[in-house]
């Protein structure tokens, strides 16, 4: 028989940066705290809704009584019979400041978890690519420091056939064993950094990193930014920035806040049936 091992998949940028969309702990997190600040805006509507109350009960009741007849004797008589209460109400805000305060402040709590997750996304592509191109580097070191192991190597060899020949010194000879010893400990360095690198993108995508996918460089094109003026995109950032729109939804939701803890002594108006 015949036994086919399977090749180790290699990874790219782009495959590296969606399944740490799917997978990433910090990613998934944020998610789940976005998902909750979403519910705080359907919970507040509900303060303004009508409300429906329903109640039923039934009792027995046995009643025993003595009193005096026309005669003067006490005389005893018992009762029993089922009594029935049933109630249906409902209920709708008419005026409620606090109600509706909370509503409005619901809004803005909803917009800081949409802005704290296009932040967390955004910073997913800082950190997948920062530790992707990390992992590259220590490929690309690691095949300096072997390479010049090899140097060292041929370095040594070729000094002691120099001294047996006669036409080398000892000198020589320590200068490139030397040279051997500090290589191969760039090497257990580099080998290190190579573990720690694809660990880093391990933690990232939950799943075991091999093999990394070179760049090509030919390929990439840079170009200047357009427009090339700091001031505007000063401008774009201060208007798009999720982290500025996260701390406005903040401070939105603190005024609401006062207000609604201001709203408490308005009187209220509710329509019941």
């Amino acid at each position: 028989s015949l036994a086919c091992q399977a090749q180790t998949p290699v990874l790219n940028l782009k495959q590296i940066y969606e399944a740490a969309l799917e997978q990433d702990a910090n990613i998934r997190a944020s998610r789940a705290a976005t998902d909750a600040g979403r519910e705080r805006l359907p919970q507040a509507k509900a303060g303004l809704m009508p409300q429906i109350s329903a109640s039923a009960s039934r009792n027995n009741n046995n009643l025993s009584s003595t009193s005096p007849n026309l005669l003067g004797t006490p005389v005893t008589s018992t009762d029993q019979y089922f009594s029935d209460n049933r109630s249906l109400q409902l209920r709708q805000p008419i005026v409620n400041m606090q109600r509706w305060l909370q509503f409005e402040q619901a809004k803005s709590i909803v917009e800081e978890a949409e802005a704290n997750l296009d932040k967390d996304l955004q910073n997913l592509v800082v950190r997948v690519a920062g530790s992707y191109f990390e992992a590259l580097l220590a490929d690309e070191q690691l095949e300096l420091v072997l390479a010049q192991k090899t140097t060292y190597s041929s370095m040594l060899d070729a000094a002691q056939k120099a001294i047996l020949a006669g036409s080398g010194t000892r000198t020589d000879i320590d200068d490139a064993r030397s040279r051997l010893d500090m290589a191969i400990a760039q090497e257990l360095e580099a080998r290190q950094n190579q573990d720690l690198t694809k660990r880093q993108l391990q933690v990232l995508i939950n799943q075991p990193v091999a093999k990394l996918s070179a760049l090509n460089v030919g390929a990439l094109k840079l170009t200047l930014p357009e427009p090339a003026n700091i001031d505007l995109w000063t401008q774009k950032a201060e208007d798009a920035s999720p982290e500025i729109k996260a701390l406005q939804a903040r401070l939105a939701a603190s005024k609401r806040e006062v207000s609604k803890a201001q709203a408490g002594h308005l009187p209220t108006l509710d329509a019941v049936a």
